[in-house]
């Protein structure tokens, strides 16, 4: 049978957030479509020039500012930044940041409705890595000496053991990986006969208790990371990057189709005054224009990377609960009295000669 890896657990949650994507990506146009819709045009048009590398505010730039205002747009327009007196300036659409906010809420609200199954694959996921559930046995074997045993032999019947724990749970789930879920290491077969053997009733004590505290650990880090889910690099620089380009595709497209003029003629000065006469022109109904293509182009967008997208996420989410969590993990799992207990009395009875 195969051996399924971490990244095949992520691709199969990835698979079932697919599931909710049309739904979700029509509450995104619709919410965008809102509000633009509900600004001016003034504000539709307006641009926010920043010095780069400087820490000054942005400026903004209106229609009304005239031939000021034009050379500023038009580099925007054509995705470039505007050079004056030796200073380069980035350049956005004051509807960016707005537009950038109502996809990552929107992908915020979106995570939380899915944390349970998020949580559930987050088990799996952890049930596959082998190194995470050695970690926690190697913590175990400091803060509890094996004492006459062999300090390996220990180290296998705890990774046996924690391995266990997760594994009667993660078959459970029924959200198997292609249909079936691989065991993704191997311990000791005499050890794992022995544990049958001498200790049922502590082995079942054992392995509810972990599983519970694991759970436990996993829905603490899950909450606060899914909480913050604005933080994470894709919604502070991609999304950003995206939205702007989509608004400069759309704004062309109109002012094109309504003045007839064609990008290098709208970069001639004897003709920025026309330009600035039909944005004006314009006003009563540009929003709203802006408004159904800016909401169709993103939702368009995100239709074609919503799995690219879910995947960075769920590998940003799980790295996070994870990181170290090996040490973390174990160090929580013997904050519990009756499990810690309950190990030592495990040693006992592994290392009685009944045992072997």
């Amino acid at each position: 049978m195969k051996k399924q890896t971490t990244r095949e657990v992520l691709l199969s949650l990835v698979d079932k957030l697919e599931i909710s994507k049309k739904l979700f990506l029509n509450q995104i146009r619709q919410d965008i479509k809102t509000y633009i819709s509900t600004q001016s045009a003034k504000d539709s048009l307006t641009i926010m020039t920043k010095q780069i590398g400087a820490e000054a505010p942005s400026v903004s730039w209106e229609p009304r500012d005239g031939i000021a205002y034009a050379t500023r747009f038009i580099p925007f327009l054509m995705g470039k930044d505007f050079r004056e007196k030796g200073v380069n300036y980035a350049i956005d659409s004051m509807l960016t940041p707005g537009i950038a906010k109502i996809i990552g809420e929107n992908f915020s609200h979106f995570y939380q409705e899915k944390e349970d199954i998020i949580k559930e694959y987050a088990i799996i996921y952890l049930y596959q890595e082998a190194k995470i559930i050695k970690s926690i046995a190697q913590v175990f074997i400091e803060d509890i000496p094996p004492n006459s045993m062999d300090k390996k032999e220990w180290e296998e019947l705890l990774t046996g053991v924690i391995f266990g724990a997760l594994s009667e749970k993660v078959e459970g789930f029924q959200l198997q990986i292609d249909g079936k879920v691989e065991k993704s290491f191997k311990y000791n077969s005499n050890n794992n006969q022995k544990l049958t053997e001498v200790t049922p009733l502590l082995m079942i004590k054992i392995s509810n208790i972990m599983f519970d505290k694991i759970k436990t650990i996993i829905e603490q880090r899950m909450g606060i990371i899914i909480s913050n889910l604005m933080t994470m690099p894709i919604f502070q620089k991609l999304i950003p990057q995206t939205v702007a380009a989509i608004i400069i595709g759309n704004l062309l497209e109109v002012i094109i189709i309504e003045s007839g003029l064609s990008i290098g003629a709208m970069s001639a000065i004897v003709l920025v005054p026309i330009f600035i006469g039909v944005l004006i022109y314009e006003y009563q109904t540009f929003s709203k224009k802006l408004a159904a293509k800016i909401s169709n182009s993103v939702y368009k967008e995100l239709e074609q990377s919503f799995s690219k997208i879910n995947l960075e996420l769920v590998e940003n989410i799980f790295e996070s609960i994870f990181s170290q969590q090996g040490r973390i993990l174990g160090k929580m799992l013997l904050e519990d009295r009756q499990l810690k207990k309950d190990i030592k009395e495990l040693i006992i009875l592994f290392a009685s000669p009944e045992a072997g």
